[in-house]
């Protein structure tokens, strides 16, 4: 368990109150929104953010097709002798190893099919990969998750919920995965309406007003970016 002084891009926080925060792990790199809306750039999606559509071309893709040491692997499985212990996420590596496969399938698909059929092949092969890439991904934080509610129980039996909250909760694959999760844990699993997702400014007004409630009236202390 540890504090940061550095600025949470995707934090996994055990929170006792308002206000009160312990930074169990952090994202050493991109953070998965990040990676989720670079790898629908590279599988061709143009709208912004690109996380609903990557999910969509995931539902009609196979999350097997390209998972293993030739494809894409979980994030920190073996890289870091501590790996097992720690509670941070990475994503840089799943996003360049995204990369680097749709590079070499097009090459692969380009010179083995006709005009016909490849652009069926091709639009496939992005299904495939975005269906593996979230896979990948959901079963990186879910390790890591899992991770950390089994250390939190260790210390705070009190902890009664789970919270995914941000962009990222608006993918419903990895709210059924960390809702499993958290039954499996005898915890409750609380996310904001898919409308709510996407929407900071709700977010930041939402936890002024629980402040404001409980008499907080002076600002919170930033993020050290020294």
């Amino acid at each position: 368990l540890r504090d940061s002084s550095t600025p949470a891009t995707f934090p996994l926080p055990h929170v006792p109150g308002l206000g009160d925060h312990l930074i169990l792990g952090n994202t050493l790199d991109d953070s998965v929104g990040e990676a989720f809306d670079k790898t629908a750039r590279l599988l061709g999606v143009e709208q912004i953010p690109g996380g609903p559509e990557l999910e969509r071309m995931a539902a009609q893709g196979n999350p097997k097709a390209y998972r293993g040491p030739k494809g894409l692997t979980v994030p920190l499985s073996k890289k870091h002798k501590e790996s097992s212990y720690t509670c941070d996420f990475s994503f840089a590596g799943l996003k360049t190893g995204v990369r680097l496969l749709v590079e070499e399938e097009e090459a692969r698909i380009r010179l083995q099919y006709e005009e016909d059929e490849l652009e069926r092949q091709l639009r496939q092969m992005r299904c495939d990969v975005a269906a593996t890439f979230q896979a990948v991904a959901i079963e990186h934080i879910s390790r890591v998750v899992r991770r950390a509610m089994q250390r939190i129980g260790e210390s705070d039996p009190d902890v009664k919920q789970l919270v995914l909250a941000g962009g990222v909760a608006a993918n419903k694959a990895l709210r059924c995965r960390l809702a499993a999760l958290a039954d499996e844990h005898g915890l409750t699993m609380i996310c904001p309406p898919l409308s709510l997702c996407m929407d900071n400014g709700v977010m930041v007004a939402w936890t002024g007003l629980q402040r404001l409630r409980i008499g907080c009236y002076e600002d919170p202390p930033q993020w050290s970016r020294t």
